[in-house]
């Protein structure tokens, strides 16, 4: 098959060993690349191949247009591949072969303009995996080819020969993915634990993303559970385990990346779980206040109850407008604020102090503040100052959905 430059997608040949290489986080390594390459967030869809490094000579000579080449054997993080398809495939010409570089040598991914294909497949020495620089100076010596390096300052790259470099490769890339962009909670507190909970669970195969979103939902609930109790060590106990929970809320997407089983049913889970959870903490946080006796500035305890409630409601609600119009229309009040309308990705890339600031205002960073205010016996502050943003986002709902009758 041949691409034709007009066709909105990328064509990429798959290069496959003959020699048997070890699972990575149970998947496949060939199987890993064919669910990235389906699922990566670009504008082009990538229409793959795979092709055995023995018949790699004769794909090569049949094709016409550019080429997105990769070496199976190996694991690239998948932003790597997103910003090379977004960024240098457009910018490849037909006699330009382009290499990509990291601070661990060259990335398994060559881009080759239709001009140079015939040249590739001569390469004698396409069966060896371990050769790409090899490949480069092959390349550099043909003068009509125009060869160049761009380095990624930040990607992920491995090679995988036997079992060991499987497993080093797996926590090499937990470890380059708790660096990836969040609050500072995320990054410095939680993601330290959540990588090495995935990394002792990834070699259970039945330990899909789904399976531990819902085993931490239930540890959310047993955490919240706690607060019935009318008694301060309880409520201790309680957020801690909610804590707990915020850690492992990391495990399901580190699971999902490393075997790339991500899927819009498990995100929409992801995100019901949070939600849900997040509305009933208002909720019991307001009945152990009440239970306890907590006396108001101008108001007896059991309007904390009234108080909580009020706010998970206007939470939940809140959270499933915006979850069901950013498919639409786009959401309502805060959800502009926290740039729910631009794409993750983006966001992610060029992260500014705003970024980190908005953060800090994220699921994580809101379970540590209460474990922290659990722990003082000042959990009426919090509840107050979560009731705020809940008035301003119940006015907000009712003129959009009563004054300006929005559709979505």
């Amino acid at each position: 098959m041949s691409i034709d430059s007009e066709k909105n997608e990328i064509r990429s040949v798959l290069v496959d060993f003959p020699f048997e290489v070890p699972t990575f986080a149970t998947v496949p390594l060939k199987e890993r690349w064919e669910r990235l390459l389906k699922k990566v967030d670009v504008k082009e869809d990538f229409n793959n191949s795979t092709v055995l490094a023995e018949n790699i000579k004769d794909s090569l000579s049949c094709e016409k247009g550019k080429l997105f080449v990769i070496f199976s054997n190996w694991i690239v993080d998948d932003w790597t591949v997103e910003k090379i398809a977004e960024f240098d495939w457009p910018e490849l010409k037909g006699d330009d072969v382009y290499f990509f570089e990291n601070g661990n040598g060259l990335l398994p991914i060559v881009l080759a303009g239709g001009n140079t294909l015939a040249y590739l497949s001569e390469w004698s020495e396409w069966d060896n995996s371990e050769n790409l620089s090899g490949l480069y100076e092959y390349v550099k010596r043909n003068g009509t080819v125009s060869v160049s390096i761009k380095k990624l300052d930040r990607s992920f790259s491995a090679r995988i020969y036997d079992k060991k470099s499987s497993v080093d490769a797996e926590w090499g890339l937990l470890k380059f993915l708790q660096f990836r962009p969040g609050g500072i909670v995320a990054k410095y507190l939680n993601r330290p634990f959540s990588i090495r909970i995935t990394r002792r669970i990834l070699k259970y195969k039945f330990v899909t993303p789904n399976f531990v979103t819902i085993l931490d939902f239930f540890i959310g609930l047993a955490g919240l559970s706690l607060f019935l109790i009318p008694n301060y060590w309880a409520a201790v106990v309680g957020a801690l385990i909610l804590h707990f929970n915020s850690i492992v809320d990391g495990v399901d997407g580190e699971v999902a990346r490393l075997r790339h089983e991500s899927s819009k049913i498990g995100a929409n889970l992801d995100s019901f779980s949070d939600e849900t959870l997040g509305a009933l903490l208002y909720v019991v946080t307001g009945y152990h206040l009440m239970i306890t006796g907590c006396q108001g500035w101008f108001f007896g305890p059991e309007w904390f109850f009234y108080i909580g409630l009020f706010t998970g409601a206007v939470s939940y609600t809140y959270a499933m407008v915006n979850f069901h119009s950013r498919r639409k229309k786009g959401g309502i009040g805060f959800y502009y604020w926290w740039d729910l309308n631009k794409p993750v990705k983006v966001l992610s890339r060029k992260p500014t102090l705003a970024f980190y600031l908005k953060r800090l205002l994220w699921r994580d960073s809101i379970i540590f503040m209460f474990l922290i205010l659990t722990v003082c016996n000042v959990l009426n502050y919090f509840l107050v100052i979560a009731f705020v943003p809940a008035v301003v986002n119940a006015l907000l709902m009712f003129i959009h959905i009563f004054i300006i009758r929005a559709e979505w």
